[in-house]
């Protein structure tokens, strides 16, 4: 459930510690500023439409290669050659390798609406992003469209964090090893009870229905 006072776009996907993080943001926040979501976390897909929107308003891919790097350069040209899909397509194959965009893709990001809002108000809610804990750098005001990106709320504990493929790549073995040993402990259980079931039906039918559920 949102914190008091802050509203959302339909849809939008947050975790915990971005309700954490908004909860103490808003508390910090002139209250007449308002804290509206416009985005939380991004599938493949959503993150190719948001990078969509800022490459058609700057169809030369310079925008995007100012805000991600030169590693946007190949998504501008697939941007060109196949729009959107294209996008989407390079994302995907990239995320493969344990590569995402934007920490918005991995739990780590939020996006809150800036548009009619004054400089003072901006200026204000970047400020309150800040005394909440965001680095100075973690708290972008964006033009295209208008909105403050905040981001870096790992000191919010993110229990729900949605890992990139590299995380998930870098933790199969841990993830074996818990599968292996309940599937062990899961099988020690069994037979311990179908041992325990026989001996009791072998001295009592009765005590061995009451064991039936």
């Amino acid at each position: 459930m949102l914190p008091p006072g802050v509203t959302s776009e339909p849809n939008v996907a947050l975790n915990d510690s971005m309700l954490r993080f908004l909860g103490v943001m808003r508390s910090k926040t002139d209250p007449s500023v308002p804290m509206h979501l416009t985005s939380g976390i991004r599938s493949v897909g959503s993150q190719a439409s948001a990078m969509w929107v800022k490459f058609q308003a700057d169809p030369s891919g310079n925008g995007l290669v100012s805000l991600y790097g030169q590693k946007a350069v190949n998504v501008v040209q697939a941007a060109k050659t196949a729009g959107v899909n294209g996008i989407a397509q390079h994302l995907t194959a990239l995320a493969s390798q344990g590569v995402v965009f934007s920490k918005h893709m991995v739990g780590d990001a939020f996006d809150l609406r800036t548009t009619n809002l004054s400089t003072a108000q901006i200026g204000a809610l970047r400020a309150g992003a800040i005394a909440a804990g965001a680095g100075s750098d973690d708290a972008i005001v964006e033009s295209t469209p208008p909105h403050l990106h905040v981001e870096g709320l790992t000191g919010f504990s993110l229990a729900n964090y949605v890992p990139s493929t590299e995380t998930v790549k870098k933790n199969i073995p841990t993830l074996l090893l818990m599968v292996l040993g309940s599937v062990v402990v899961g099988g020690l259980i069994y037979w311990s009870r179908r041992r325990s079931g026989s001996t009791v039906v072998a001295g009592s039918s009765v005590a061995a229905s009451s064991d039936a559920d």
